[in-house]
């Protein structure tokens, strides 16, 4: 309806025990995610505080009991410190996989270029997508024709990628995260050292291993997977 270049705006809301939980101002946000790819660009986009958008998500998705937005660090759509998360966080733990998986996939041969995305959903174990972008960079014959997807397919054959799998690949579970602190957690040599650590309520000494991550122990199996 239209009247002298008027027209009526609906804004409608949804709710659960007298409490607005789903309106114009939640919509926007996910449509601005949906579209840069962050939760701080989008309340940005529309001048809001992120620690407010942050909450209006939240109580949303308490309300509904969907989660409305999904969590990443790092790769093509931005960064985020997880020094302070513990192992048991895929912010953390999934990270450390998909560059070791992204590393040893260059080392093999497959691509000269890979970016590895792992993502996960609360409860499940294994990742709901495996995600592999080679950016069209070189690659041997032997692969040729061969999608990005099918990459991750084989990737997703080759790896346990359960949380726990993980931290029991990489010891994360040992005291080695100081480490990071210097020159951050990517691109440093592996390397083992002899810690005190704490086993069925004694103190023992054990040699554990450091940034697990960046060793290339996995370019053989890489190799026989894809005929390399």
């Amino acid at each position: 309806m239209k009247y002298h270049g008027i027209k009526p705006v609906y804004n409608v809301w949804l709710s659960k025990d007298d409490g607005k939980y789903f309106g114009p101002g939640v919509a926007m946000l996910i449509e601005g995610v949906k579209r840069t790819g962050s939760l701080s660009s989008a309340a940005k986009e529309i001048g809001m505080a992120y620690s407010k958008a942050w909450r209006i998500i939240k109580r949303s998705e308490e309300l509904t009991g969907c989660k409305l937005l999904l969590s990443r660090t790092g790769g093509a759509h931005g960064g985020g410190a997880f020094s302070g998360k513990d192992s048991s966080k895929v912010d953390r733990s999934a990270a450390y996989a998909a560059r070791h998986i992204a590393k040893n996939l260059v080392a093999a041969g497959v691509a000269d270029e890979v970016l590895v995305e792992l993502s996960y959903a609360i409860g499940i174990a294994q990742p709901l997508s495996i995600y592999v972008d080679t950016y069209r960079s070189p690659r041997p014959a032997a692969l040729e024709g061969m999608t990005d997807g099918e990459i991750a397919r084989r990737i997703g054959r080759l790896f346990d990628l359960r949380p726990a799998a993980i931290v029991k690949r990489f010891g994360l579970k040992n005291p080695i995260f100081e480490a990071t602190a210097s020159y951050g957690h990517f691109g440093n040599r592996p390397y083992k050292q002899v810690e005190k650590v704490w086993e069925n309520g004694r103190e023992v000494e054990r040699e554990i291993e450091y940034f697990g991550w960046e060793k290339l122990d996995a370019v053989d199996c890489i190799r026989k997977e894809f005929g390399l």
